[in-house]
């Protein structure tokens, strides 16, 4: 079970490389993507309960991503995701520093590059 989700980050990463029409997604792509992550962590993290049921949901929330999205810049979400679930974790352990660190580093380090990235984007468009 467990190895069946490094394999599907692999698989959107070779479906985001295989994606010949390259377009800039910006914030909505951003979205699409952290909605997936939040999906996959969520489903990681709940494992054999009720994971296992909610992983036909990360595999259709990937592949959207992937088509709606297909840039790495926009792939960052995947990461916000992740971090946003961490700090709902945290919300519900009474904001545990072991959740709540994790979880703001994730978001606040994936937010802060794709608005980097597309600083520099709209600087040098290409």
């Amino acid at each position: 079970m467990i190895g069946i989700y490094p394999l599907l980050v692999i698989w959107a990463a070779v479906l985001i490389r295989r994606t010949k029409g390259r377009r800039h997604s910006g914030w909505p792509g951003f979205a699409a993507w952290c909605a997936a992550g939040a999906l996959f962590t969520f489903s990681l993290l709940t494992g054999f309960s009720i994971g296992l049921f909610l992983l036909p949901l990360v595999v259709a929330g990937l592949y959207l991503a992937v088509r709606s999205a297909p840039d790495f810049r926009a792939s960052l979400g995947f990461v916000a995701g992740r971090g946003v679930i961490l700090l709902v974790l945290a919300s519900i352990n009474n904001f545990s520093i072991g959740w709540l660190i994790p979880g703001f580093a994730l978001s606040v380090a994936a937010l802060t590059s794709f608005v980097a990235a597309e600083q520099v984007d709209r600087r040098h468009p290409s």
